[in-house]
């Protein structure tokens, strides 16, 4: 939407939107996991993989800001960085250490470092406002029905994964996911 939306709103009521959809999608990620009651390593890593999500969602409103500048191959060149340098260090990490919480908070801490070093300068100015309530309902409210069909699309697809997830033990997952894939 940023990068094609009419410009009834500012830059920074995007990047707000984003905020705010990111914690609204972490705080909504640990009460679930709080629910579940999954072992704390299994809660760790789920937490840990959905903050890497939200730090990939919040990229992408930067990337929508770089490309409006005709700055597509910036973006390019951010997402490269990431995957080689995060791909790498994962392998590394989780070799040496055979922790995979330690490898995911290296995917993470690679990720945030590209967005403040590299993706920060490339952003350019943005239009700069003060946050508001109403404006960030109203981007709410504007993006809620994508929002419910690609929930509902990523629902069904992993429901036969959601049935099994609290009927049968990991192995048999594990088992389940290799004949899915």
């Amino acid at each position: 939407d940023l990068v094609t939306e009419v410009k009834s709103y500012t830059d920074t009521d995007y990047l707000y939107n984003r905020i705010t959809t990111c914690l609204i999608m972490l705080l909504v990620s640990f009460i679930f996991l709080i629910i579940k009651r999954y072992t704390i390593y299994k809660s760790s890593i789920l937490f840990l993989l959905c903050l890497f999500k939200s730090i990939e969602a919040f990229s992408e409103c930067l990337y929508a800001f770089i490309q409006k500048q005709d700055k597509l191959s910036l973006v390019g060149k951010s997402m490269a960085m990431k995957a080689i340098f995060s791909v790498i260090l994962f392998l590394i990490i989780d070799v040496l250490t055979k922790n995979v919480i330690l490898s995911i908070i290296s995917i993470i801490i690679v990720n945030l470092l590209v967005i403040a070093f590299y993706d920060k300068k490339n952003i350019g100015n943005i239009s700069k406002s003060k946050f508001s309530k109403e404006i960030n309902k109203k981007l709410l409210k504007a993006g809620l029905y994508t929002f419910a069909f690609t929930i509902l699309s990523i629902y069904v697809i992993n429901a036969g994964k959601y049935a099994i997830d609290g009927r049968l033990n990991e192995d048999m997952q594990a088992i389940y996911g290799i004949i899915i894939m």
